[in-house]
């Protein structure tokens, strides 16, 4: 009798998930992986090789501080944009790691970015308000609180920070990434900005 009630699951279990299989290749929908829409009309030309100049501002006001030129590579990992920064080789550079990815997520209509560095072990998540891009150029990330890291310098490392990033593409072989801190009792300033310049394909 078991057996028999066993075999009847089975039997239901192999329907049910056929049956579903079939709405889901049915129903556009449901394919939650679909990279569909202008908003990866703006991300694919993103793909290929640069070289990126970095630069951070310690404080507002403060003259900007060359962290230097580093290599970048943008590929697609099915719908993510990956990117792996390390240091050019032949450079006097410390090794370090950068890796982020970027994508669109249709069921809330939001870019998400998620950040690696290891010269800052702290896992960074930003997302947007919405699913725009500005003028077909620019869209913009948020972080509500995240510690300040120490290569900004020891007078405001560690705070608990607001963040605003925007992505601006000023050509196709050239785009920016500006960083934009508040800092506790503080006015917004820029931070951090990275030059992307396309280097190959």
């Amino acid at each position: 009798m078991h057996q028999k009630i066993a075999a009847l699951f089975a039997i239901l279990f192999l329907f049910c998930s056929d049956h579903i299989t079939a709405q889901e290749k049915n129903d556009p929908n449901l394919d939650i992986t679909a990279a569909t829409g202008p908003e990866y009309d703006w991300l694919k030309p993103m793909a290929g090789h640069y070289e990126v100049d970095m630069r951070i501002w310690p404080k507002p006001g403060a003259a900007p501080i060359p962290l230097g030129t580093f290599k970048v590579t943008r590929q697609f990992v099915g719908n993510f944009l990956q990117e792996i920064m390390e240091p050019l080789p032949g450079k006097n550079t410390p090794p370090f790691s950068r890796i982020t990815y970027l994508s669109f997520n249709k069921i809330n209509q939001r870019w998400e970015y998620i950040v690696m560095d290891t010269r800052f072990p702290i896992m960074m998540f930003e997302t947007s308000f919405d699913g725009k891009v500005a003028n077909g150029k620019e869209m913009t990330t948020y972080l509500s609180a995240f510690p300040v890291p120490a290569m900004i310098g020891k007078e405001t490392a560690g705070q608990m920070a607001k963040q605003r990033r925007t992505f601006s593409i000023e050509g196709p072989d050239r785009d920016v990434i500006h960083q934009y801190w508040t800092l506790p009792s503080g006015k917004e300033y820029l931070a951090i900005e990275y030059v992307y310049k396309r280097v190959s394909q």
